[in-house]
């Protein structure tokens, strides 16, 4: 658990420096052309997916950890320059968050809540990064800058005495054929990304607009957090219902911006979900999972990018992102506890219903129970 802890606390510092990066530097001229938030949602949303292939074939997630560190800090010497700055810091992001899903998803394999904890701490990061920054910044750039510094600096002495080698324990990477329904899986989840990701941001747009920014971000951090532990305590089905009905109904009064802020908590709650399945149906390519989620999110934010809002409904959007995910859920439980097919459709309801990671981990260590003797 300390290690991890040290990989979700690498990346909120991470995300901070790179968001204070582009809020000071690159902001200022996103309303001169498309280019510039294109590029960011490229780097920082569709590169983690061939990143993430590399990164599972390099097989060293600290060391693509901290060489994404390095690249945010790198971003640091453009002063002034969008682009690079732009460019850097979405290459760091995504090799930061390749390193770090490949680490986690490795070493909790049957928790979600580490996945919650690391894209919360992530996207509280990148919020406070934006608040700091900007032209009218509170602090001064070398803070941030020195501090991921130093942080990364004790990153790897810390990895170095417990792994001198920095080998991680990834599986075997092989290029094999992804099973059909796992391939299915993996477009919803991919789809319920965009929805997720628009929708998320054309909330906060209108929060921002009424000063609420920074607590829409807090909403956000919480809801991914709160969505893991509530997944394994309560089950993935149960969580991803509950929460995405609520953030429908609560959608519907958007306006207001407590409702605005519990809906963006609650939409939150599913995606660490959706992250960890992908993990467990692609399991010997865990950076690479993570990617397929990211990827979709890219698309997400494409049309946003260049002004373009199709859909306007907020309720609509939360219930086909709904739909999404359950099939997807439904298809990967299908694949990774298969059910007799000659019990009562009853029965395979509940054993639908009652699955939980922790529970499921509990199970598999019970032993058997000694074989009766026959009367």
């Amino acid at each position: 658990m300390k290690k991890s802890a040290v990989y979700i606390l690498l990346n909120l510092l991470a995300c901070f420096a790179a968001a204070f990066a582009l809020s000071t530097w690159t902001l200022p001229d996103l309303g001169d052309s498309n280019l510039l938030p294109v590029l960011m949602s490229f780097c920082g949303l569709a590169l983690p997916l061939p990143l993430g292939v590399l990164a599972d074939k390099f097989d060293h997630n600290a060391a693509v950890t901290a060489a994404g560190c390095l690249v945010i800090s790198l971003a640091f010497a453009f002063d002034g320059m969008s682009i690079p700055v732009a460019a850097l810091s979405g290459l760091g992001i995504a090799l930061l968050q390749a390193g770090t899903a490949a680490e986690i998803l490795g070493v909790w394999p049957e928790r979600i809540t580490p996945v919650g904890l690391f894209m919360g701490g992530s996207l509280l990061g990148f919020a406070l990064g934006m608040y700091a920054g900007g032209p009218a910044k509170e602090i001064s750039y070398a803070a941030p800058l020195f501090s991921l510094f130093l942080f990364t600096v004790l990153f790897v002495i810390f990895n170095y005495k417990t792994n001198p080698q920095f080998v991680s324990e990834n599986p075997d990477f092989k290029l094999t054929k992804i099973p059909k329904k796992a391939f299915i899986a993996l477009i919803l989840i991919s789809a319920a990304a965009a929805l997720h990701l628009y929708v998320k941001i054309t909330t906060s747009e209108a929060l921002w607009l009424n000063s609420y920014r920074l607590y829409a971000a807090f909403a956000g951090a919480f809801g991914l957090a709160l969505g893991a532990f509530l997944a394994d305590r309560f089950g993935l089905m149960k969580t991803t219902l509950f929460s995405t009905l609520s953030a429908a109904l609560l959608f519907m009064f958007f306006d207001k911006p407590l409702c605005g802020l519990l809906a963006l908590l609650a939409f939150h709650c599913t995606v660490p979900v959706l992250v960890w399945v992908c993990g467990k149906l692609w399991k010997d390519k865990r950076a690479a999972s993570f990617g397929v989620f990211s990827l979709g999110a890219f698309f997400g934010a494409l049309p946003l990018c260049f002004g373009w809002r199709p859909l306007t409904s907020h309720t609509v959007c939360a219930a086909v992102f709904l739909g999404c995910a359950y099939a997807a859920l439904r298809l990967a439980y299908d694949m990774l506890h298969p059910i007799d097919q000659t019990s009562p459709k009853a029965m395979q309801t509940a054993i639908i219903e009652r699955h939980n990671p922790l529970k499921v981990a509990a199970k598999e260590k019970e032993p058997l129970p000694p074989e009766q003797p026959e009367s």
